[in-house]
């Protein structure tokens, strides 16, 4: 069945993240006895590689993040020390600057907001965290009315 993420799913946990380093601002937990299986296909757009996720990051003053924010998907285990990151990061999120999330569904601009997994899939198990991820120098701030959604066709819940 698939499986929308957002940050208002009950599985997702708002986080602020850390200036000047990659931290997670989105973790992601799948409920206890579910699995989540990440596609990197998304048949939709020009490339069939990635993963759609629309967003609208806002600061503290309501004012988008830097374009030269970096943002990806990292992904920790209960024997990992640290998340690792699971994506090619993007090095700079000018779509989501200039794109409303609407406009980032559209088939004409999905590429530019797709994130690249560096396998076929992640599989995230109910004891498992995914964390959607930036490094920017300023934090973002939720109550601003930032939202962040991972693509419905990308998600299998098993």
């Amino acid at each position: 069945m698939s499986k929308q993420l957002s940050n208002i799913a009950s599985e997702a946990t708002e986080r602020t993240n850390t200036t000047g380093v990659m931290t997670p601002i989105l973790e992601l937990q799948p409920d206890d006895g579910l699995m989540w299986v990440i596609k990197n296909a998304v048949e939709r757009g020009q490339q069939a590689q990635g993963i759609p996720i629309y967003a609208d990051l806002k600061d503290g003053s309501g004012n988008d993040l830097p374009a030269d924010t970096r943002m990806a998907i990292q992904f920790e285990s209960p024997n990992d020390d640290d998340a690792q990151t699971v994506s090619e990061p993007k090095t700079n999120i000018r779509a989501y600057r200039t794109l409303s999330i609407q406009d980032q569904q559209n088939e004409e601009y999905i590429d530019q907001v797709k994130h690249i997994l560096k396998g076929s899939q992640l599989r995230v198990d109910d004891v498992d965290k995914m964390y959607i991820s930036v490094d920017s120098s300023v934090q973002v701030d939720w109550s601003q009315g930032t939202r962040v959604t991972i693509a419905e066709s990308a998600v299998k819940e098993v």
